[in-house]
């Protein structure tokens, strides 16, 4: 939902998502936010309404809307620290549980982005918020980036989920699934 920045991944251009999204004219639309520009720090004592990142999702959400029939936000994650595999790894080959390096993978960078994206979601009036957190939290409800239970590491890394994480958000993409097999959009 907002444009991304060349220097941060190489781009040349950015793309014209708005004549794709009037071209292709699609009845649903999974929306995946790009947590650099997200996570953005902003002040908590102002209006989000003066916030350039808040608006520059209204605008695109508003665009999105005039087209889809539904529109699902995902909602944002703490981060992996650099390198938090090969840590994850060292650490495990050390023959201790990941359990005890405790919150040492993760940034807890995600405070700013959630409130965003809470809010373009209470806005939206075709807008569903998917949040993989809840069903990624440990015994305590805290995002570690793996489960200290088995000892399986979330994300791989590329940042992606792994088979395990995939394993434990399946139930929220198997709701969805029988959510539009019921309205049939």
């Amino acid at each position: 939902m907002t444009t991304t920045d060349p220097s941060w991944c190489g781009a040349t251009r950015n793309y014209n998502y708005s004549a794709v999204l009037h071209t292709v004219e699609p009845d649903i639309v999974f929306v995946l936010l790009r947590s650099i520009t997200t996570k953005t720090w902003f002040d908590t004592e102002n209006s989000l309404e003066e916030d350039a990142i808040f608006k520059e999702y209204m605008e695109r959400m508003r665009l999105i809307e005039s087209v889809a029939k539904k529109v699902y936000l995902l909602q944002a994650l703490p981060s992996c620290i650099d390198g938090c595999i090969q840590k994850a790894m060292d650490f495990t080959f050390s023959g201790k549980p990941l359990r005890d390096i405790e919150e040492g993978l993760i940034v807890r960078d995600d405070f700013f982005a959630r409130q965003r994206i809470s809010e373009v979601g209470r806005r939206c009036k075709k807008c569903e918020i998917i949040d993989y957190m809840p069903l990624l939290v440990d015994k305590n409800g805290r995002y570690l980036g793996y489960d200290p239970t088995t000892n399986l590491i979330y994300l791989d890394k590329n940042n992606h989920f792994t088979r395990f994480a995939k394993e434990r958000i399946q139930i929220l993409f198997n709701r969805l699934a029988e959510e539009l097999r019921e309205t049939k959009l």
